[in-house]
């Protein structure tokens, strides 16, 4: 995770959800969530079972700030 304002993601946040329909965005079960919550540069490990995921990143009041990897 990566913000260029080095001040965090101010509000925004990644969620990952299990993919039940590869159409239809924002449904499945909520897998993990997390934010960046101060500077330039965080990191979150996770193991996800085989089979389809959705990933959601934003919702700060500076998205343009925002990066992910």
């Amino acid at each position: 995770m990566y913000d260029s304002g080095d001040n965090g993601w101010q509000g925004g946040r990644y969620e990952v959800r299990n993919s039940t329909s590869l159409g239809t965005a924002n449904e499945g079960t909520l897998v993990a969530r997390g934010t960046l919550h101060h500077g330039s540069v965080g990191f979150d490990w996770m193991c996800l079972e085989d089979g389809c995921f959705e990933l959601f990143v934003g919702g700060s009041d500076a998205n343009s700030e925002i990066g992910f990897e």
